[in-house]
């Protein structure tokens, strides 16, 4: 009786064990399941009709370097326009916390040689700390 009750109770565990391993219980990360309603194509940032490049990110890209390269080298705003731009484009994520892999809407602007800001990596470092 003691063994065969044992050799029940090994049973169960192991096949839990295997499906824990395999299929998992644990519910996948989704943002989309809060309670807030899913993003759609009325935002606000699309409202106002601002253009967009959507890009997927590769190691050792940031907001700002995305943003300088689709602008021919240039930031055509400051910094923290970029910035802010970004995170109105994209609700979900935040500019210090992009993911490698992941696609994003990245502002473009009309570029305008007068309005160009300089190229300062402290700067750029600096915005992204703060966030």
């Amino acid at each position: 009786m003691k063994a065969s009750l044992l050799f029940i109770i090994i049973i169960l565990v192991t096949t839990s064990v295997v499906y824990d391993l395999r299929v998992g219980t644990l519910p996948k990360d989704n943002s989309s399941t809060n309670d807030e309603a899913p993003t759609e194509m009325s935002d606000d940032a699309f409202a106002m009709d601002e253009p967009f490049q959507e890009v997927i990110v590769e190691e050792g890209y940031t907001v700002l370097r995305i943003t300088k390269a689709l602008h021919g080298g240039e930031y055509p705003v400051s910094k923290q326009q970029i910035l802010d731009d970004f995170s109105r484009l994209n609700p979900e994520a935040t500019p210090k916390h992009i993911m490698i892999g992941h696609s994003y809407r990245f502002p473009l602007y009309e570029t305008d040689t007068n309005e160009n800001v300089s190229n300062d990596k402290d700067e750029e470092s600096s915005l992204l700390q703060s966030e």
